[in-house]
């Protein structure tokens, strides 16, 4: 595992994370590399999410050519269109 210094934490932070750390029953170090585990997953999670933005605007683009260039949300509307093809 790797080890990490950091300086400059806000004392609130510090505090917050100790305060977090007494309710888990864990050690402040045990806390602040799970925070940190929580991030990393969120980071990984956004970073996927907006790799999948370009394939749903083309498929958003495959859906307006096919429908003439017309979206609506009104399911009726849908279905009518459904059942004349």
């Amino acid at each position: 595992m790797s080890q990490i210094n950091v300086r400059g934490i806000p004392e609130d932070v510090v505090q917050l994370l100790r305060e977090e750390a007494v309710r888990r029953h864990r050690s402040l170090n045990m806390t602040v590399v799970a925070a940190l585990e929580e991030y990393a997953r969120e980071l990984r999670h956004r970073t996927a999410v907006r790799g999948l933005l370009p394939r749903l605007e083309r498929f958003q683009q495959a859906v307006l050519e096919r429908r003439g260039g017309v979206i609506t949300d009104d399911s009726v509307e849908l279905i009518r269109a459904d059942r004349e093809r």
